[in-house]
């Protein structure tokens, strides 16, 4: 109870403390099974491949039943591109410095990937492991490659809500190897800096944007909101959320554009 007293200022911790409670050896241990057509699984290996194939999917799935998008959609960023179509841009190597920064920064409760590896050795060795470390993506940015092992992910279910025997009720967690975020961080350093100097990002996107964050939507929002009164007019607002969004997105077209 103390533990829960204490930690009621931090939802995270709170949860965990809740769970601790809460979580019985009874239900940990029970079989796990899905459905699979008419059939139920519960051998192991039936339930990861019915998994897999869901996950495998899914994309293609819901790509297939999204509308075409208008011609002028993608108008703005395409002037923006050719605009800039003469200069070129490539990925610079990184230096121990910043490697150090990006190992300083990994979370150390975050799941270890396949190799085993886990961020707490990188954060506590920062120093000792960032040469070799810059070394690797180093050579991953000059070879215009990422190594095969750094592209696997130990994918497990989580469980979202509803039956819990129906696999369209769980969405896919990916560990990927920890030396693959350090890679990613770097790159995406690169990229948004570039992005932000062309402005091709749209200037009320907040999310997923270095000093920027929900907050300030909710509060341009009420902006918005409270001109429009002053103006006496009537305020509507729409909500969308799409489904499975970031699988249903076309890699390929994206390189293309």
């Amino acid at each position: 109870m103390q533990n829960l007293i204490e930690s009621a200022v931090n939802p995270k911790e709170m949860w965990k403390s809740l769970n601790s409670v809460l979580w019985h050896k009874k239900g940990r241990d029970a079989t796990f099974q899905v459905q699979d057509g008419k059939c139920t699984l519960s051998e192991p290996k039936a339930v990861a491949m019915r998994f897999n194939k869901y996950f495998a999917n899914i994309g293609c799935t819901v790509a297939h039943k999204l509308s075409i998008v208008a011609k002028g959609a993608w108008k703005k960023y395409e002037a923006v591109f050719q605009v800039n179509s003469g200069q070129t841009w490539n990925l610079k190597p990184v230096d121990c410095r910043a490697v150090c920064e990006i190992h300083h920064a990994l979370k150390v409760n975050r799941a270890a990937g396949l190799d085993k590896i886990p961020a707490r050795l990188l954060r506590d060795a920062e120093v000792e492991l960032a040469p070799s470390v810059t070394y690797l993506i180093d050579k991953s940015i000059i070879d215009g490659t990422v190594p095969d092992v750094w592209k696997i992910a130990r994918v497990s279910p989580l469980y979202k809500s509803e039956d819990k025997i129906l696999v369209e009720n769980y969405r896919p967690i990916a560990a990927l190897p920890i030396l693959s975020k350090v890679m990613e961080r770097a790159v995406y350093a690169q990229l948004s800096a570039q992005l932000d100097q062309l402005g091709f990002l749209y200037q009320h996107q907040y999310g997923f944007r270095r000093g920027h964050s929900t907050a300030q939507a909710i509060g341009q929002l009420n902006n918005w909101v409270l001109e429009a009164i002053d103006r006496k007019e009537l305020t509507g607002l729409l909500f969308v959320d799409i489904s499975k969004a970031n699988d249903s997105v076309n890699i390929k077209f994206c390189w293309e554009s």
